[in-house]
């Protein structure tokens, strides 16, 4: 397993953390990347190890960055009209965990 399958995760939760202002979504992301960080030293040590291709850890971190996206989306549609948060780059910096995961 590459270590940046550990890394991946850890780094959109702190990138869409500086965008979300409510406390109970970020208290989420922070539950859903402790989980993943959980599942995929797990995964590493005792399932797939260290020279495998970690599929498991792979699935759950496309799950993990669509949620985060869909949620992210969400969040802008509530705060801004449409015109106004498709001009912003933080919106299709966002579409990409969403289109290639």
């Amino acid at each position: 397993m590459e270590l940046y399958e550990l890394f991946l995760v850890p780094a959109f939760s702190f990138f869409y953390e500086g965008k979300i202002n409510s406390a109970k979504i970020k208290n989420r992301f922070l539950l859903l990347t402790t989980g993943f960080l959980l599942f995929a030293s797990v995964n590493m040590i005792f399932f797939q190890g260290l020279h495998a291709l970690a599929t498991y850890t792979m699935v759950f971190r496309c799950v993990i960055l669509v949620i985060f996206s869909t949620v992210y989306f969400g969040v802008l549609a509530s705060e801004l009209p449409r015109p106004m948060y498709v001009r912003l780059p933080i919106f299709w910096i966002n579409c990409g965990p969403s289109t290639t995961e």
